[in-house]
């Protein structure tokens, strides 16, 4: 074993020893650091100070890898790299014959700070993944990313600053890019993919979110746009491709553009499943819902003059507008409200309108049966005549 040690004095104060050994392969450089870890490198005042039975660990800079020792009947806490103040700063192992403490990386001040029992992390940047134990196969990349109190949470790729900033113990399988990308973690997620700039603060289990400056709650949604979003709360199921929109529909819908497009063409066959093995509880319609309802309807000729434009480009109250915006493509079609009115009014059992706190909507399509009944019933009333007709002539 070779020893070199130097010390010095300035003004008559404590002395600081600097030292260098090579007993059980290892490299120690600095003040306060603990040559235990047999195959290992130690670089910086008090790095690995507190550890017993560790190896092949690497430690540069102050504080780094500070508490690495494994716990019980653990003889882990080993091939694990720090670089920078305190990262990897715990690294205990959880003892009792546990295989943890091990193969972690973390590079930046505070990266990695606590990775107590955990094992397969790499962390990235300044204090990423800065408290998080027993978690696994993990990459944290950019300041603060991964940040929160989370415990057990496995196989995540984080990249960003502020990226899953406040995760959630027991989430696994996520993949988040983006600078504050589903800062607000606050629940268990498993199998989402979350990509761009303050996208999905609050998204839930196996979604897919492609955009910045969206948000999306519930599970098992698709949306992709800048401010897009598949609507607050637990509405789960939906497709959402769109820009600055936010809508406040039910679960199962896809949501295809904004208030500002105002066509949408669809170049191949749009086909609608309609296999009567696929349907229940199958009635024809009732005689009420044909002519005698088509004939209240009022086919209407209009511009669009949507509140949201006046909202958005000129600032004013949602729901306050002056027609300066109006546009100037001819639109033809119904009215929601009045549809929903005669339905109501007739009493009749037909759920073709939809409504929220915002907006009246429906499916133009979803009046071909009713028009088709009444086309049907027109025409018995002619072949009805076309008889009476015959009948006069023959008489």
């Amino acid at each position: 074993m070779a020893t070199l040690k130097c010390c010095t004095q300035v003004g008559g104060g404590a002395s600081s020893c600097m030292r260098v050994t090579g007993a059980n392969g290892s490299v120690v450089l600095g003040t306060g650091v603990n040559p235990v870890n047999t195959y290992g490198v130690g670089i910086g005042r008090r790095t690995q100070q507190y550890g017993n039975s560790v190896s092949s660990n690497i430690s540069i800079g102050y504080k780094t890898q500070m508490s690495i020792y494994p716990g019980g009947n653990c003889a882990a806490s080993c091939f694990n790299i720090g670089i920078g103040r305190s990262a990897n700063y715990d690294l205990r192992c959880a003892g009792n014959g546990a295989s943890n403490g091990l193969c972690n990386i973390a590079i930046g001040g505070y990266a990695g700070f606590q990775h107590a029992c955990s094992c397969g992390m790499i962390a990235f940047g300044r204090s990423a993944d800065l408290s998080g134990n027993r978690r696994a196969n993990t990459i944290a990349m950019g300041s603060l990313a991964n940040r929160g109190y989370s415990t057990t949470g496995q196989r995540h790729i984080l990249i960003g600053a502020l990226t899953y900033f406040t995760g959630c113990c027991g989430s696994t399988d996520l993949i988040n890019i983006g600078y504050k990308n589903n800062r607000y973690g606050t629940q268990c997620k498993l199998n989402h993919i979350i990509i761009g700039d303050r996208a999905s603060t609050n998204s839930h289990n196996c979604s897919l979110h492609i955009g910045a400056a969206g948000d999306t709650g519930g599970a098992c949604n698709t949306v992709i746009g800048f401010g897009a979003s598949g609507g607050y709360g637990p509405t789960s199921n939906k497709i959402a491709i769109t820009v600055n929109c936010n809508p406040w529909y039910a679960a199962g819908h896809t949501i295809l553009g904004n208030s500002d497009h105002v066509n949408a063409y669809v170049i191949p066959k749009w086909t609608n499943l309609s296999d009567c093995r696929d349907k229940a509880d199958i009635e024809y319609l009732d005689r009420s819902l044909g002519l005698s309802f088509v004939n209240q309807l009022n086919p209407v000729k209009f511009n669009w003059d949507r509140r949201e434009w006046y909202e958005k480009k000129c600032g004013y109250e949602f729901g306050t507008k002056d027609s300066t915006l109006s546009g100037d493509t001819e639109q033809y079609g119904f009215l929601a409200q009045e549809i929903y009115d005669t339905i109501q009014q007739n009493n009749l059992s037909l759920d073709i309108v939809e409504r929220d706190l915002t907006h009246y909507r429906f499916n133009h399509t979803d009046l071909i049966p009713s028009i088709t009944l009444s086309l049907q019933e027109l025409l018995e009333k002619l072949e009805d005549y076309e008889q009476r007709v015959e009948t006069l002539k023959n008489s």
